[in-house]
């Protein structure tokens, strides 16, 4: 249960741990389980971002399931954290109320997580409104007919209890119940949340004409997706050389790398004595390396290639190619490094050929 406060607003956030196949189902497709539950990560990222930024209130999270707390204390270090109780949305929201105003504070308001595009002034304005003293309840519409928010000053069990949640009934419900109850109401602007492939595409479209960079994770997230889509369907270059390793973001093959849209890099390194067991896991190991270090996939694998080959060189200079291990591969990565400082007359540019070719053969001349 939250700390017993002075008199303060509390904005929780109504959130579930982000577990694959538990988080923004509806998704699925057009995303994996796991890019919904990547992308409900940003939204959540995104609003918790947005409560810290209000004025005059206490940021908080009721979250779920309860042994996930080590996850909300790491995504939302120093918001207030507590578990929902209850066995469905009503009477976690009403157990949610029930614990923050009983706790000391003077209101709450309860949002979800599924708007990234939510102005903030629309939760100024909430904070606002039931602060004021002929307000009950505020509510923040969606379009799809529930609310995006609601806000209370004092427990009503009743506007949760019995509720046919997740349908368009949600908010004229909600009215109904209390104008029954003699409650005097603020409303909010409509807005949406995402919940289906065509909202998400709305996000998208929205996103790309809106000024700033909130909601970033979002952004980032939409970004990254798009990026993958444009590399998916570009053409990849018809080359004769053996393949090493390929997907769709990158080809290593003997003596070059490629990339989708084009650019194709030469790798001078390398013998036949590297073609045994193992060698490519050691590779791979390199690119990864690197990759850790800060460079872009593109450059890990080219300077990846290239040590791999200039290792593989100085094990047959030393003991010649027959009977090479990716052990002594792994051996010699070290000294390969070690040979790459770079020399005043000689750049580390210089270790690369690079090239655009529509179409490359390899030369054994």
């Amino acid at each position: 249960m939250p700390e017993r406060v002075t008199a303060r607003i509390a904005v929780f956030i109504m959130a579930k741990a982000p577990r694959v196949g538990e988080v923004k189902t509806r998704l699925c497709p057009p995303l994996a389980p796991a890019e919904a539950t990547e992308l409900y990560r940003a939204f959540l990222l995104d609003k918790i971002e947005q409560v810290r930024g209000l004025r005059s209130a206490i940021p908080a999270i009721a979250y779920t399931p309860p042994e996930e707390r080590a996850v909300f204390e790491t995504l939302a270090p120093g918001v207030v954290l507590f578990p929902q109780e209850g066995e469905d949305l009503g009477a976690r929201l009403a157990n949610s109320f029930d614990a923050l105003l009983r706790s000391g504070y003077t209101g709450a308001l309860a949002v979800d997580s599924d708007t990234p595009t939510l102005p903030p002034e629309y939760l100024e304005h909430a904070l606002a409104a039931v602060a004021e003293p002929d307000v009950d309840l505020v509510l923040g519409p969606s379009e799809d007919g529930g609310y995006y928010l609601i806000g209370l000053r004092r427990p009503c069990r009743d506007l949760f209890e019995a509720m046919a949640w997740s349908t368009p009934a949600v908010l004229p419900e909600t009215v109904r119940r209390a104008r029954a109850k003699g409650l005097r109401i603020a409303l909010l602007p409509v807005w949406f949340d995402v919940d289906t492939a065509e909202e998400m595409e709305r996000l998208r479209r929205d996103l790309e004409t809106a000024d700033g960079s909130a909601p970033r994770h979002t952004r980032s997230f939409l970004k990254a997706r798009a990026e993958d889509a444009r590399l998916s369907e570009t053409p990849w270059t018809t080359l004769t050389t053996r393949s090493v390793y390929e997907n769709r973001w990158l080809s290593l093959r003997e003596d070059l790398v490629a990339l989708p849209d084009g650019r194709t890099t030469i790798n001078p390194t390398g013998n036949a004595g590297m073609a045994t067991a193992g060698t490519g896991d050691a590779l791979t190991g390199a690119i990864a390396a690197f990759m850790a270090q800060g460079l872009s996939a593109e450059d890990a694998a080219r300077l990846g290639v290239y040590v791999h080959g200039l290792a593989g060189d100085a094990v047959a200079a030393e003991r010649g190619e027959r009977g090479m291990l990716a052990g002594d591969l792994v051996e010699g990565i070290p000294g390969a490094l070690r040979r790459l400082a770079p020399r005043p007359s000689e750049p580390p540019s210089r270790l690369f050929k690079r090239t655009r070719p529509t179409g490359a053969t390899r030369s054994d001349s």
